[in-house]
């Protein structure tokens, strides 16, 4: 699994909502936006030369397998296998962690929003959990979970999960996660646990060659990020800098990561080197192009 350093949101990314039953007629994509003109897509992305995630298409450059790698292993770890309809809508994907089996995902598309079923098979049964997945007008996503505070299993137990994106210019603006567990005993006492990190993002004026994967595949928008990390744009341009906290029941730790991009002749990202103050990471790119 990947580190804080690019993982700032996995515990939130494993949400659990109740399945909401839906009609058949909700049952539709959401109208898609205008295509942008496509170029190049990412095959590779290197973390210091190492491989951390890897991209294989179809023909029509809808994505057909992802796989996302441990930092410290070294080795991929994750992988996604999407599953279409006949109108090259994304119906299921099959979720594998290599060390603990896999899971499958059914997308119920209704107007603006996905209810995102989970299904497990691995070796440890499960009941199915479920979350939506609220989208923009634009297809991208500005909600994961619920900003309720839900009744867990256990009676004891209420718990509070989600991912909140604010967009400006087509771009993130701020990402907020909160993740909270709320604990209260038959005999009164109390243990509650909350955990909320806030980011605001800052970018260039050049346009984003990542785009393109969002906009021919909108359920990127969701698992980019689930198997990914929060330090690639999804939007239009490309980020520069990114400050925020990290907040542990109430203790506050400020972040900074200041963003240097190269391009190549192409337009085509070549890398972007992170600085967190202390450390710096060098991201790399490989692409093949698509038109």
């Amino acid at each position: 699994m990947k580190t804080m350093f690019t993982r700032l949101a996995v515990v939130a990314l494993c949400l659990a909502t109740v399945v909401t039953s839906c009609k058949k007629n909700d049952d539709e994509p959401v109208t898609p936006i205008d295509p942008v003109e496509i170029v190049f897509m990412p095959t590779v992305i290197t973390h210091n030369g190492i491989p951390m995630d890897s991209f294989v298409y179809n023909d029509d450059y809808t994505i057909s397998k992802f796989f996302t790698a441990d930092e410290d292993l070294k080795t991929y770890t994750y992988n996604f296998e999407f599953f279409y309809d006949n109108n090259k809508v994304c119906r299921k994907v099959k979720v594998t962690d290599v060390t603990k089996g896999s899971e499958t995902d059914t997308l119920i598309y209704q107007d603006n929003k996905i209810l995102r079923v989970r299904t497990f098979n691995g070796s440890i049964p499960s009941a199915p959990d479920s979350l939506y997945i609220q989208l923009n007008a634009n297809k991208q996503v500005t909600l994961v979970g619920s900003k309720d505070t839900l009744q867990d299993k256990s009676p004891e137990y209420r718990y509070l999960n989600y991912l909140e994106f604010i967009y400006n210019n087509g771009n993130w603006a701020t990402f907020i996660n909160k993740d909270g567990s709320f604990y209260k005993g038959p005999d009164g006492s109390t243990r509650n646990s909350v955990y909320t990190t806030t980011l605001n993002y800052t970018y260039d004026a050049k346009p984003n060659p990542l785009k393109p994967l969002f906009t021919i595949n909108p359920v990127m928008y969701y698992y980019f990020y689930e198997g990914a990390d929060l330090i690639h744009s999804c939007g239009t341009n490309n980020i520069s800098k990114i400050e925020g906290t990290l907040n542990a029941n109430g203790a506050t730790t400020p972040v900074t990561y200041n963003f240097t991009t190269t391009f190549n002749a192409d337009g085509t990202l070549k890398e972007q080197k992170v600085n967190d103050g202390t450390s710096e990471m060098v991201i790399g790119y490989k692409w093949v192009k698509a038109n």
